[in-house]
């Protein structure tokens, strides 16, 4: 079973993070090491090591400091990736994020983006705000929105009025 992930000759390294205060930032880092850890078999201790070992700046004093309190304050470290990414999250991540991008989305008009830009633009706020694509609602918008773009609604209206 060890090993049963891995892809023979290739080495993959953590991504590093330095914890500037852009939860985009964070939220990216976290699907890069998951996608690390995807294709390589870790226990969770060594998941938390892993990831830990590319911190730097003020993520590297802000993680040993929190690593020092849990120690003394519950006789043990974060040892679990879930835990590491509830901690992080709470700290890189505001509670107001979710909602901002939810409102984001709502706001989202393709523009001058192509087709393809818009779609990506869409397929980004969405996951950030951690909401499933393929629910109908999510569809029916992106057409309703598209169709709107497509068609300002002042045309629609003379068009239907003559």
């Amino acid at each position: 079973m060890e090993g049963q992930n891995r892809i023979k000759g290739v080495k993959l390294n953590a991504p590093p993070f330095k914890g500037r205060s852009d939860p985009d930032a964070y939220l990216d880092w976290e699907m890069k090491i998951q996608h690390v850890f995807s294709y390589n078999d870790y226990i969770e201790e060594q998941k938390v090591k892993f990831a830990a070992v590319e911190f730097s700046d003020y993520t590297l004093v802000w993680w040993n400091k929190n690593q020092r309190k849990m120690m003394r304050e519950e006789g043990r470290e974060i040892d679990t990736l879930t835990e590491m990414r509830r901690v992080m999250r709470k700290r890189y991540v505001p509670t107001s994020y979710n909602r901002t991008m939810r409102q984001k989305l709502q706001r989202l008009s393709q523009g001058s983006l192509t087709m393809e830009e818009y779609y990506k633009e869409m397929k980004m706020a969405l996951a950030r705000a951690n909401i499933e694509d393929d629910t109908k609602a999510v569809r029916d918008g992106f057409t309703k929105k598209l169709f709107l773009s497509l068609y300002p609604l002042e045309k629609c209206v003379m068009t239907i009025s003559k």
